[in-house]
């Protein structure tokens, strides 16, 4: 997506909690670009682990569709980038999005991959709740276990309330 499509989009997107502005693009591409230096790290053995804390986070992205405050999804980025970069060190990846919300740009990313297992940790109101919690889909659900050679590789622990009781 383009800094054009984004200025032309906001109005767009603010509908879907994506608020945009004149340095939206550049701050997008700099915290994915940081995930990816900080893999590069890794797998070039300049550090032996990595953690990124960026902002603007990218879990509620998906491949055609930002939403959730994310314009690029950094961890689906990284991880097909991983893949593609290092394809005789990376031959499987794990993700864990531990997050009060449902990361459904993630599964969306990988739904149907082999490569990829994707656990996601996260509040989740069963369909028969008026209750609205964002992203509001039922991708978050048990039930969706991936699809195809992803089949079994998307894992929902869901949590019905706020916290422990």
């Amino acid at each position: 997506m383009s800094l054009q499509d984004l200025k032309d989009r906001s109005a767009y997107f603010t509908r879907l909690s994506l608020y945009v502005n004149g340095d939206t693009f550049d701050c997008a591409r700099l915290s994915c670009g940081g995930v990816i230096e900080m893999c590069r790290a890794v797998m070039d053995g300049k550090i032996k682990n990595g953690f990124a804390v960026v902002r603007p986070p990218g879990h509620h992205s998906e491949p055609e569709d930002p939403s959730g405050f994310c314009v690029f999804n950094n961890a689906a980025i990284s991880a097909k980038w991983l893949r593609t970069v290092y394809p005789d060190k990376v031959k499987k990846v794990l993700l864990v999005d531990w997050d009060v919300h449902h990361g459904n740009g993630i599964q969306r990313s990988f739904y149907y991959d082999s490569s990829v297992l994707y656990i996601s940790i996260h509040r989740f109101l069963q369909e028969n709740r008026s209750e609205y919690f964002y992203p509001g889909t039922d991708w978050g659900g048990s039930n969706r276990v991936g699809d195809g050679d992803g089949q079994g590789l998307s894992v929902c622990l869901t949590q019905p309330t706020f916290g422990a009781r």
